[in-house]
């Protein structure tokens, strides 16, 4: 199988699991080290760790909404501002450690010139302008993090989480129907990319599996309408098939799902999974299959394993789509040694 990832927009929690990961790791430059930096990085830690668990279990409405989907695009910039900041700190703190490994040679007043010379804030050897970098961390980063965080205890992220499972509003289950107001504003070249990997004359014997990853609202099932009812793909692909997974991962629905998708006329009542399997294994054995998977949340990866058995039987150049939010889902399906694709927009605004 070849394994593609398209980003659309940037995935909140990862962005800040990888950033809450490098400011646990960093190890600061000696000028950072004397300048109190470390306390503002730690403080920087707490309040990333403070809205990942605001958004964890927000009900999707929430992101609807203007006031929260403005709150996200600044937050964004924010935290590719801070992913900057961050480069500089690692380039400044690795450069010194290297420069001063090779100096120790020359004599104790080479290696005490180096330090003096890191301690003024003047790099010899990155360019990176300590002194600015320290000056961002106090008088830019610093107060927009702190209207942020202002700003997000107005949202009212965790009304009706907290114990009140009930409550929440019932996401509609998508469909590959494409509707008037169905827009894909800005997504052209991923949508290109991917129907060119879909499309791709190269002889394969391999499936591909696309994975578009996103926040709620940017688009990610737009786009697999889009490519699911393309004209092109519709000549290419023996069979299509569309499923709503959502949150209950239930691998004998989705079978039995697809399998109605591909062999319309079966009856499938009464049938276990095995029995489900079994049939689906022979209606796409030798079809040029494409499957959409909408609105993934399953980890597991022992389901996966168990939902993609039949799928051996498809023709070479198949493709399976999923949907999802969550990039540790993509990950599940990445047995497969191929560099993932990223979509062009992958560093735009999540509301986009």
């Amino acid at each position: 199988m070849v394994f593609v990832e398209v980003i659309l927009g940037a995935s909140l929690g990862a962005c800040l699991q990888v950033l809450f990961d490098r400011l646990t790791k960093l190890k600061l430059p000696n000028f950072a080290c004397q300048e109190g930096v470390q306390e503002w990085l730690e403080d920087w830690k707490e309040k990333f760790s403070q809205v990942q668990m605001a958004f964890k279990d927000a009900p999707e409405e929430h992101y609807t909404k203007e006031l929260v989907k403005a709150w996200l695009t600044d937050f964004t910039q924010l935290a590719y501002d801070v992913e900057d900041i961050l480069d500089e700190l690692s380039t400044e703190a690795n450069s010194q450690r290297m420069l001063i490994d090779e100096n120790r040679a020359a004599g104790t007043s080479k290696v005490r010139n180096l330090v003096t010379a890191c301690v003024t804030g003047l790099s010899p050897s990155t360019g990176v302008d300590l002194r600015s970098v320290m000056r961002k961390m106090k008088e830019d980063i610093t107060p927009r993090l702190d209207e942020l965080m202002a700003r997000k205890d107005k949202l009212n992220l965790d009304k009706n989480v907290v114990g009140t499972v009930n409550t929440r509003t019932k996401k509609t289950p998508s469909t590959s129907l494409v509707r008037n107001t169905d827009h894909m504003y800005g997504r052209e070249e991923d949508a290109e990319a991917v129907l060119k990997l879909l499309l791709s004359d190269a002889a394969s014997t391999e499936v591909n599996v696309i994975s578009i990853i996103g926040m709620v609202g940017i688009g990610k099932t737009t786009l697999a309408k889009y490519i699911y009812n393309d004209k092109k793909v519709k000549n290419f692909f023996n069979l299509k098939a569309w499923v709503y997974v959502s949150k209950d991962f239930d691998v004998e629905a989705i079978t039995k799902t697809i399998l109605l998708q591909a062999q319309p006329e079966i009856n499938c009542n009464n049938m276990d999974l095995n029995r489900l399997q079994l049939k689906l294994r022979e209606a796409i054995r030798r079809k040029r299959f494409l499957i959409v998977l909408d609105d993934v949340w399953n980890r597991d990866s022992f389901q996966w394993t168990l939902l993609c058995a039949p799928f051996e039987a498809m023709a070479p150049r198949s493709s399976i789509i999923i949907t999802t939010r969550d990039q540790e889902v993509s990950s599940r399906m990445t047995a497969f040694k191929v560099k993932p694709y990223s979509g062009k927009s992958c560093r735009k605004p999540l509301t986009q």
